[in-house]
């Protein structure tokens, strides 16, 4: 029962990995640094199933509603129901969208005043964007991406990246720059019988 799950773990993977080639030449995608200003970035059509539109698309979908820098996309899983809520700062203005999962419409948008406002921390046009994110950590570990968040630590700007994968939940740190995995932290205890 075991060697099946992995089995179809590494089936899962590979469709998911096949799928960020053949979206990334089939629509010309490219990367980007997350603001509206920027081309849409590379990630799998489907991070966690294959209905689900993916987190690049979520992101553009969202920045078209609310122009600004995306802060965190998160996938949220109902029982009959998922959405992408895609957090987004300009300025002192924080935006929640959430985009339906499986049909990329806007389901709601919600603005909050957001008086620490921490935009002096990044060089806005050098930041990959949070689906180059998920797209890097995804291809580093495998697995879905659940979230997607901007962070400042040690004077680094990073993106943490929670994936579901063979080994359990994956925590991957991607420097916010560069794309580069900076540090994988598996969690072998908690792992997901689906």
């Amino acid at each position: 029962m075991m060697k099946r799950k992995l089995w179809i773990g590494v089936l899962t993977t590979a469709i998911a990995v096949g799928s960020v080639y053949g979206v990334a030449s089939a629509t010309g995608i490219g990367a980007g640094n997350g603001n509206s200003e920027s081309t849409p970035v590379t990630t799998t059509a489907a991070s966690t199933s294959p209905s689900y539109i993916g987190f690049a698309a979520a992101q553009q979908r969202a920045l078209a509603e609310f122009d600004g820098r995306v802060e965190s996309i998160e996938l949220e899983q109902r029982r009959n129901s998922a959405y992408y809520e895609v957090d987004i700062e300009k300025g002192n203005i924080e935006t929640e969208v959430k985009i339906d999962a499986r049909t990329g419409q806007t389901l709601g948008i919600k603005e909050d005043r957001d008086d620490d406002n921490d935009d002096h921390k990044y060089d806005h046009n050098r930041l990959i964007g949070a689906a180059a994110a998920a797209a890097a950590a995804q291809k580093h570990t495998g697995g879905s991406v659940q979230e997607v968040s901007l962070d400042h630590d040690d004077g680094r700007a990073i993106y943490e990246v929670e994936l579901r994968t063979s080994r359990g939940e994956t925590e991957v740190e991607i420097d916010a720059y560069t794309a580069k995995v900076l540090q994988v932290d598996h969690d072998d205890d908690d792992r997901y019988d689906d």
